[in-house]
């Protein structure tokens, strides 16, 4: 696989590289802010290549805009209920920038991280190291964190490691959103499979409240293969309530993908991961032009810190992973 990077701009003052890996049919990009991924591009049935990702003009509007792109969220992904959690009888107050709740954490994807590549006969792993203070943005305990993205013919591998000095929270997900037609036509004629029994429930400001059983909801059963927009086109208030899907999905462990989406140009992307759930989002809240002509799909811990995994204290490490494959 040939590596090459090239300078992409810079932050105040702060350099930031554009890294690419590719072959003849498959090309991966990412640049240094955010740990964001600006290119995935695949070939169709009929072997044209497109980029598979949405992404932005320029390291500017990454900069300017806060639609989370392709980028890495952390320490902790998803709403935080009234920005407030309590960890070891201590109650910590984040700040509310979701109404009244806190969303996707410590601003991962709003600073420059520091890169380093290793290339193998196999891939080439671009690694990303930053640390993040005591208090930042309101959070405990000082950090180290990396993100992996180890790129091997027509798959993504991410890893995420965290440290701390004293007890904090961590929940990191990948915020990419994908378009498997290459184009930006709407998500609406993918066909998704969850690997799921069961989902979360969203109240009115979109925190889940409680587990229900697919089987409850014709528009959340995703076990069989469907088009999302029969989903989307479904009756149900939880829909209303998102404007789509916004919704926290329980995955089976399994060794096969959890995860499975397909468009008629005949690509196809398996997840596979470590992690209990995934949020489905059908980009509901981007803005006109772009609103939901990507999807994401989280891989992440439950959200609101509802799982007690969420926690990492001094002497352990985070480790989250999560593997996307393609093929025409």
């Amino acid at each position: 696989m040939n590596y090459t990077s090239d300078h992409y701009g810079t932050v105040d003052g702060i350099p930031v590289s554009r890294h690419r890996v590719s072959t003849d049919s498959f090309s991966f990009s990412c640049i240094d802010y955010g740990c964001t991924i600006t290119e995935i591009a695949v070939p169709d049935q009929l072997g044209n290549i497109e980029n598979v990702v949405l992404a932005l003009d320029s390291l500017e509007d990454y900069v300017r805009h806060d639609y989370y792109l392709g980028c890495v969220v952390g320490r902790v992904a998803g709403r935080i209920q009234n920005g407030q959690f309590t960890l070891d009888d201590q109650t910590v107050q984040l700040p509310l920038n979701d109404g009244p709740n806190h969303l996707h954490g410590d601003h991962f994807h709003k600073v420059v991280w520091n890169p380093s590549i290793e290339q193998t006969d196999d891939g080439v792993t671009i690694r990303f190291e930053r640390s993040f203070p005591h208090g930042h943005h309101g959070y405990p305990g000082n950090i180290d964190v990396s993100v992996e993205y180890t790129i091997t013919p027509h798959a993504v591998a991410i890893r995420y490691e965290a440290k701390t000095d004293a007890p904090t929270v961590m929940n990191m997900t990948n915020h990419t959103y994908f378009n498997l037609s290459g184009t930006s036509l709407p998500i609406s004629d993918h066909t998704l499979q969850l690997m799921s029994d069961s989902f979360y429930e969203l109240d009115e400001t979109l925190i889940p409240r409680r587990v229900k059983s697919v089987m409850t909801s014709r528009a959340f059963d995703f076990r069989a293969a469907k088009r999302i927009e029969d989903g989307l086109n479904d009756t149900d208030a939880q829909l209303d309530l998102a404007g789509g899907f916004d919704h926290p999905f329980c995955l089976s462990q399994t060794e096969r993908p959890q995860i499975e989406l397909r468009h008629a140009s005949g690509r196809r992307l398996s997840v596979h991961t470590t992690e209990p759930c995934v949020v489905f989002y059908s980009g509901n809240m981007l803005p006109n032009g772009l609103r939901r002509t990507g999807l994401c799909l989280e891989t992440q811990q439950a959200p609101n810190l509802l799982d007690p995994r969420s926690v990492l204290r001094p002497g352990e490490t985070y480790v989250a992973e999560t593997t996307w494959t393609f093929a025409p």
